[in-house]
């Protein structure tokens, strides 16, 4: 199978591994002290900026780069991430959760493009034929990630502590966007 086709796989898993996601309110509550109202502003909040940034970052993807545009939701993932796990208030989090929604928008619709373009440019034309299974599998791969994220984030909470579940995803996160480093720009 194509190397780009490989590591569009590996970082669709790995961006997939929300570990955060079955104890987040716990983790704004108990780790930084947010009031459960405050919470949910802030998912609010997130969502808005999701809302807001999609046509900017479109314009990033569509005109200069999709990998540009894959690249920078990495690093906007992993510098969020990063100030999740150090952030002790509110305005800590909002940093973070604005950082995070950039990394959505950077990242919405620019993974299933190059993904497209890697096909489209085959030279043997094998992987075009294949695009539509491919895709299937493609966006599956992500949510077998958020799965075993939703299963298992718990249990590594309960056995590595709370207080480290935005790190590793941190972790699986700046592997992700290596990945995405190596792939090549179509």
């Amino acid at each position: 199978m194509n190397r780009n086709i490989v590591l569009s796989f590996a970082a669709k898993l790995l961006y997939g591994l929300h570990w955060f996601s079955p104890v987040i309110l716990l983790y704004f509550q108990n780790v930084i002290g947010l009031s459960v109202k405050e919470f949910f502003f802030l998912q609010a909040y997130f969502n808005f900026c999701v809302f807001v940034l999609e046509i900017p970052t479109g314009y990033i993807a569509d005109k200069i780069s999709r990998k540009l545009s894959l690249f920078l939701s990495g690093l906007c993932a992993c510098v969020g991430l990063y100030v999740m796990h150090i952030a002790y208030g509110i305005g800590h989090v909002i940093v973070a959760e604005t950082l995070l929604a950039l990394h959505v928008a950077l990242n919405s619709g620019a993974f299933e493009s190059l993904f497209y373009d890697y096909h489209d440019k085959d030279a043997d034309k094998s992987l075009s034929k294949n695009y539509t299974r491919n895709l299937s599998y493609f966006n599956n791969v992500y949510l077998v990630g958020i799965l075993a994220s939703t299963l298992l984030g718990s249990v590594m909470a309960a056995y590595i502590g709370l207080d480290y579940i935005y790190l590793l995803t941190l972790i699986t996160a700046v592997g992700a966007t290596g990945c995405v480093y190596f792939m090549a720009d179509v």
